[in-house]
């Protein structure tokens, strides 16, 4: 990652954005670059294209968020609400953009019933402005027989992770983009939404995507399917006390009242209560099936993560900055909600989303546009 200083308030919102750093003296809006043909011809490039290292010098990948930054010998707030000391690494908006301009690009090729040869992050160039990636001295690889064209595009979309991980994020990525690699690398058949992966959604579109994901859960997919999906979700543990020790998050945890989950009484219980039949309801289970006398464990577990589906669904109705400038006294915007959400969760909705997948669900949800896919902005 590129050292650009210390960034305060407008500098984050410059660097989320997807603009050069406000640091940036020069900004590179051509640069004139060489390349050799096979008969060794120099071919030289004046699309206003940049190759990723260059791009990079004035447009970072990441930044890293905490508590507090230090900013003109002071000190401004970050991540708004934060209590702990944690620092999190978080993608830039240039960055989704580029990233999902190259792993287009792969998928073009296997559209086109080809793959490349070999792809490097030298390969990689990129257009000033939009992110968009045009890769140069590759070479693609036609008529090739169903198997040798599997395996090589299994082996371009390992060598576009890895160019994702190291070139694009120095060997530091996000966790929410580290996943996306991990697929890349180890599920093919996820290839159909590489490009539309949860962790490339904009940062102002993240609430959108979990309520398109929420509701088919919630109102297309049987009931025993999505208790098995949240079986599979991650952050159910503790995630009362991951939100709490984020001010801003905590309020709209305690509109809710907590979202508490039904509990048993005692060993004595001869019914359940009727906040535990609402749960299981909830849930798909049938009056036959609500004739128990108290939730099992699994029960109590299944409906914890259901609280916690509930709430990232209800967050953003019930984001509540206005009630929080009252207390912190702090100019947060909306997507200050979004931001540490997604920080605080980094994992939720990709995992969602891969379930999804995984259960053949996901292709019914049409969410492209929400994306910097051409399809989408």
């Amino acid at each position: 990652m590129v050292d650009h200083g210390d960034p305060g308030q407008e500098a984050l919102q410059a660097l989320l954005q997807g603009g050069p750093h406000p640091s940036a003296s020069l900004y590179l809006k051509y640069h004139r670059h060489i390349q050799v043909s096979p008969a060794g011809v120099p071919l030289v490039f004046t699309d206003g294209s940049v190759p990723l290292a260059v791009f990079k010098e004035t447009h970072p990948m990441i930044i890293l968020a905490n508590e507090t930054t230090s900013r003109s010998g002071g000190r401004t707030l970050l991540l708004p609400g934060e209590t702990t000391k944690v620092t999190y690494t978080i993608a830039t908006e240039i960055s989704k953009k580029v990233t999902t301009s190259l792993i287009e690009r792969v998928k073009e090729a296997a559209a086109k019933g080809c793959c490349f040869d070999n792809i490097a992050a030298d390969n990689v160039f990129v257009e000033d402005e939009d992110g968009t990636v045009k890769l140069d001295g590759v070479q693609e690889l036609l008529n090739l027989n169903d198997d040798d064209l599997e395996d090589g595009l299994e082996l371009n979309f390992a060598s576009t992770a890895d160019i994702i991980d190291n070139g694009i994020y120095d060997g530091n990525p996000p966790p929410d983009i580290a996943h996306l690699t991990g697929l890349m690398r180890t599920d093919p058949s996820a290839s159909v939404f590489y490009d539309t992966h949860a962790s490339l959604v904009p940062m102002l579109n993240f609430p959108y995507l979990i309520k398109e994901y929420h509701d088919h859960c919630k109102n297309v997919i049987p009931k025993p399917v999505f208790c098995r999906i949240l079986r599979k979700l991650p952050h159910v543990s503790h995630w009362r006390s991951t939100v709490r020790s984020n001010s801003l998050l905590k309020v709209t945890l305690d509109y809710q009242h907590g979202y508490p989950v039904p509990e048993n009484t005692s060993s004595r219980q001869r019914e359940l209560y009727p906040d535990q039949e609402r749960a299981l309801t909830e849930l798909g289970y049938g009056e036959a099936q609500l004739q128990q006398r108290k939730l099992t464990e699994d029960q109590l577990d299944l409906i914890d993560s259901l609280k916690l589906f509930n709430f990232m669904r209800n967050r953003p109705a019930h984001r509540m900055e206005t009630n929080h400038l009252r207390v912190v006294r702090q100019n947060h915007l909306a997507r200050s909600s979004e931001l540490v959400t997604k920080v605080r969760f980094p994992l939720w909705l990709c995992k969602l989303q891969h379930q999804l997948h995984k259960r053949r669900k996901l292709k019914k949800v049409n969410v492209k546009a929400l994306f910097y896919t051409r399809g989408g902005k």
